[in-house]
């Protein structure tokens, strides 16, 4: 319980009972710390043996760098019926994934080459990355001027291109972590969130 793990693929295990048909997991956001929702994984999979390892495909929703994930394990008899109510059923644990941690350029440098290489520490098996560049005109990087998706955790800035970038200019940059369906979420600070998407750096050319 509590545990940072360094994977958006973690690995569930309970010792469980004998004589149950199959098992179903429930996962939710941090602001669902009873798993009474379970908009993250909601049962979409039978299991039928633990350890279980969050799957990589046909799931609605991935998990992300930086996020709190509270989850529960539900038991169902041979003929597919929940055993006792819902209800009943506690929170096992939560975890956080570890967050998106930007390497380099460095926070605040300067005389960064025109084609700098952009790399950041990140959780194993996040399937794929947009690296968000914007200008001094757009501190935030709300609306990105150059967008660059990705699946490794590098990239070598060209010096031709959609955005070449310029000497004598400040530059903001965001790592973005995609799920397998391709999408991301923005989560507001007042939730309590770390939000994933924070990744802010600057850099000066």
């Amino acid at each position: 319980s509590g545990s940072i793990l360094e994977t958006v693929r973690p690995t569930f295990n309970i010792s469980s009972p004998d004589n149950i048909g199959h098992f179903t997991i429930m996962v939710g956001y941090e602001d669902d710390e009873n798993v009474v929702v379970g908009e993250v994984y909601n049962q979409e999979q039978k299991i039928t043996s633990f350890p279980w390892q969050y799957p990589s495909q046909d799931i609605e929703n991935g998990l992300y760098p930086g996020m709190v994930y509270y989850w529960k394990i539900l038991y169902f008899d041979a003929s597919g019926d929940i055993i006792g109510d819902i209800e009943q059923y506690e929170v096992i644990g939560n975890f956080r994934v570890m967050p998106i941690i930007l390497t380099s350029p460095a926070q605040g440098a300067t005389n960064i080459p025109l084609d700098p290489k952009f790399t950041w520490d990140a959780p194993l098996s996040v399937p794929s990355y947009e690296l968000w560049i914007s200008d001094d005109q757009d501190p935030d990087v709300a609306n990105p001027q150059n967008i660059i998706e990705l699946t490794g955790r590098a990239f070598q800035y060209p010096k031709g291109g959609d955005m070449p970038l310029e000497y004598e200019k400040t530059y903001y940059w965001r790592v973005v972590p995609k799920d397998i369906n391709d999408k991301f979420i923005l989560h507001c600070s007042s939730l309590g969130y770390i939000p994933y998407i924070n990744l802010l750096n600057h850099i000066f050319i």
